[in-house]
């Protein structure tokens, strides 16, 4: 088997003929005659099996070009085209969510360090003076704190307006989804 990008190329004409005995089954179904055939329905259920195995070992190569048929059809229709356009937008909304908060969780952290920092070399300072130094040194603390706070919040509120980005572009998907369902099961039996 040839390789290409560590990947295997197999021949998809197994998979074809899968999906043209799955697209005559459904096509013959559509035109099936309950009421006549309700009477008949155990004899004749195991003779159509039987004949349609028969059949379709025989017309193998056929049933894969009507099977590469509908995969091509389906493949190239508009609703198809656009749930993976909208899937892979709602890759890259993930991706850029998980970097965002990433991003956030770091500087919050270093922040929150630099913010010790602080306090911990304010302190120091304040234990070696009195008075107004040490409201000074705690004014610097507490000005640091906030500052830490703010970029924090700001930080959760980036990550939480990347992650209902992502719900969106999720959303939209799964519509997307559902409406090339639907285009694709009216292609089969046709």
């Amino acid at each position: 088997m040839a390789t290409t990008n560590n990947r295997r190329q197999l021949d998809p004409t197994p998979f074809y003929a899968v999906v043209g005995v799955t697209d005559l089954a459904v096509e013959r179904v559509r035109h099936f005659d309950a009421k006549t055939a309700a009477q008949e329905v155990p004899t004749r259920a195991v003779a159509v099996a039987l004949t349609v195995a028969g059949r379709a070992e025989a017309q193998y190569e056929e049933l894969a070009k009507r099977g590469k048929g509908l995969y091509q059809r389906v493949r190239t229709q508009q609703s198809t085209q656009e749930l993976l356009n909208q899937a892979g937008s709602t890759l890259s909304r993930t991706k850029g969510a998980v970097t965002t908060a990433r991003k956030a969780a770091d500087d919050t952290a270093t922040a929150v360090r630099d913010t010790l920092g602080v306090g911990r070399r304010e302190a120091g300072a304040a234990v070696e003076t009195t008075g107004s130094a040490t409201r000074a040194a705690t004014d610097t603390t507490r000005r640091s704190a906030k500052k830490t706070a703010t970029r924090a919040r700001k930080n959760a509120n980036a990550t939480k307006s990347a992650a209902k980005g992502v719900r969106t572009s999720a959303t939209k998907t799964a519509s997307k989804a559902s409406g090339a369902a639907k285009t694709t099961a009216s292609k089969v039996g046709d």
